[in-house]
């Protein structure tokens, strides 16, 4: 084990942004749900990963690392369910897109794929100018027992980002 304890005076200016679970810092990097590596996201979470605003970048674009995500759905076809569709397990990106500063954009993305297309049946890159960088986790305690003949799509997920210059 390591474990690295720091206090953090509450005047740094370098300091995460309250409410902040996880902290990320770099133009590029990884964000994974808890025991993504073992196959289920954790039930009844509710979460938020922060990813640093880099001097000289406005934008962030997120994308499912092979193809991996799984915020609830039992569809057969793996599909994508963005908005309103979204009333239990989801990730929140607030203004996500299908490009920085996009007028149709959404904030809750869930289902079996990653896209910004509502019953899509292919995953795609979610780009997003909306600072702070954030990525909301939620998930509820009704997860379906993953050896019945139809089990909730709920791997979680594993996400690269990547910050765009202004």
């Amino acid at each position: 084990w390591n474990i690295h304890i720091m206090q953090i005076p509450c005047t740094a200016t370098w300091k995460p942004p309250e409410d902040c679970l996880q902290y990320f810092t770099g133009t590029t990097g990884y964000i994974y749900s808890y025991n993504y590596a073992g196959g289920y996201h954790l039930a009844n979470h509710q979460y938020t990963n922060c990813v640093r605003t880099e001097q000289g970048y406005c934008s962030i674009q997120y994308t499912p690392v092979g193809g991996k995500f799984g915020m609830s759905g039992t569809a057969v076809t793996a599909t994508a369910n963005v908005g309103d569709k979204c009333t239990s397990d989801r990730i929140i990106i607030a203004g996500g897109g299908s490009s920085a500063g996009a007028t149709t954009n959404f904030d809750r993305f869930c289902g079996s794929l990653f896209s910004v297309t509502d019953a899509s049946t292919t995953g795609s890159t979610i780009f997003t100018n909306k600072q702070p960088f954030q990525v909301g986790v939620y998930t509820d305690g009704a997860e379906v027992n993953p050896s019945a003949p139809v089990s909730e799509s709920s791997v979680g997920f594993y996400i690269y980002y990547k910050q765009t210059a202004c």
